[in-house]
């Protein structure tokens, strides 16, 4: 099936004639782009009226109209779509998902649109590789260290279980198993009550899950643990951010910096979810300014891992490209 063809899903019916016509189709594409968390059923109409301005931008085209302004446009809504990829997968879940919507329009490989779940799953694959990787020299250092930390310290039983629970709930997590994740991490949590990241944990695992009373909760918990609301922000950005959600890891990152803009932690989770999205020169702004920050607060630790965040990024940056291009087939 082409563009024109649907089965057992019903195509909005737009106006899809003239000029006119286009332009007043973008700037339905455009709000709905620029409003796309907690879109719904819209976002599925956007892929819709993605498909119907391709169409009606190739047929004018061969009348000889200049579309140059429109064209623009149309790729300002690519790219802002491109960058929201994780957003339009999750809303398209709550309709049955993107992959069951292809699989009825059957759209062509020009319609990429509605194959931006096989771009997030790829990244995701990508950021689990790369975590592995370095994963395996982050563990033989803790081995080392915890084989001399025991014989030269007697450990905290509580401690003990905590990392117990933690490492397997990561291992469940790894696994896509968020309620086994869920249930050790409020294990671990009632073990050390005290302990504020344990409840974000259950927080982002319990909301993920849709258990919105239990989530909050959990973050009250964590809050009243923490010395104000920007930390609090702050490291529920980074538990997002390892759990892959870049959109709310951004949201948190970018909130807690409204309450303290000179919170270097904040720029970090900023840092890695622009490079979880391939957008090498805004992690690279963001790792600058975190070292920038840390070294005003005195925070080594931060700095270093900064820098070495930067580093890396600039050595690999000529090797990255990004998954889907679009190209001018959108308007032929």
């Amino acid at each position: 099936m082409g563009v024109g063809q649907v089965a057992e899903y019903d195509r909005p019916a737009f106006r899809a004639e003239t000029a006119d016509d286009l332009r007043e189709l973008l700037t339905q594409a455009e709000l709905i782009v620029a409003n796309l968390r907690g879109a719904g059923a819209r976002a599925q109409t956007l892929l819709f009226l993605m498909d119907t301005i391709q169409g009606l931008m190739a047929r004018l085209l061969e009348t000889g109209i200049d579309l140059r302004a429109e064209a623009t446009r149309m790729e300002t809504v690519e790219r802002l779509l491109l960058s929201k990829d994780s957003t339009l997968v999750r809303e398209m879940q709550r309709l049955g998902g993107l992959a069951k919507a292809r699989e009825q329009i059957k759209p062509a490989p020009a319609q990429w649109w509605w194959y931006l779940d096989q771009r997030v799953a790829e990244r995701q694959q990508q950021l689990l590789r790369r975590a592995l990787l370095i994963g395996t020299g982050v563990v033989a250092a803790f081995l080392l260290f915890s084989l001399a930390y025991r014989y030269l310290f007697p450990p905290d039983p509580r401690q003990v279980a905590v990392m117990e629970k933690s490492g397997q709930a990561d291992q469940a997590l790894q696994v896509g198993d968020l309620s086994t994740a869920l249930s050790l991490y409020e294990e671990a949590a009632a073990i050390k009550p005290e302990d504020p990241d344990l409840h974000i944990w259950v927080g982002v695992l319990a909301e993920e899950l849709g258990l919105a009373d239990r989530a909050s909760e959990a973050y009250g918990e964590a809050e009243s643990l923490l010395p104000d609301r920007a930390r609090f922000l702050m490291q529920r950005a980074m538990t997002w951010l390892r759990v892959g959600d870049l959109d709310r890891a951004e949201a948190d990152a970018l909130a807690s910096l409204d309450e303290n803009p000179d919170l270097a932690e904040s720029y970090f989770v900023l840092g890695g979810v622009c490079e979880a999205r391939g957008d090498v020169p805004a992690a690279v702004a963001a790792f600058e300014k975190t070292a920038e920050l840390a070294e005003k607060a005195g925070n080594s630790a931060l700095i270093v891992m900064a820098k070495t965040r930067l580093g890396m990024l600039l050595q690999a940056a000529p090797l990255i490209r990004p998954t889907i291009t679009p190209t001018g087939e959108a308007g032929s």
